[in-house]
């Protein structure tokens, strides 16, 4: 499976590549909102894992933009709790959200609650 992360923290873009290729995932990585557009229009991504908070688009306007092109899962992750993005409205509560840090267990049971064939 091929899965498009994004995030503006070149840490969590690693953490989350070791994380996913020791699973035998491929990932494209992108280092904000703008560059994952673009990466995915040249990728044949699954899913993507994405920051909420990003410079120039952040997580949640790039998946609704990506989704226009083809529906594709999202899961979202942030430092900030899920609260403050249910308040503000930026995300609902049916969205998948971890927030960081988070273990691989919890990255591996969203991935599956999402593509259950993973």
């Amino acid at each position: 499976m091929e899965i498009l992360v994004i995030d503006d923290d070149r840490y969590v873009r690693t953490f989350l590549r070791m994380l996913l290729e020791g699973e035998g995932h491929f990932v494209t990585e992108a280092v904000n909102g703008i560059d994952g557009e673009r990466k995915y229009r040249d990728c044949q991504a699954d899913l993507i894992i994405t920051d909420i908070i990003m410079p120039g688009m952040n997580g949640k306007e790039l998946s609704d933009k990506l989704n226009k092109i083809k529906a594709i899962p999202s899961i979202f992750v942030s430092g900030y709790s899920q609260n403050v993005f249910t308040e503000k409205g930026i995300i609902t509560e049916d969205i998948t959200f971890i927030q960081k840090p988070f273990t691989k267990e919890k990255l591996f049971k969203a991935i599956n609650e999402k593509l259950p064939h993973s």
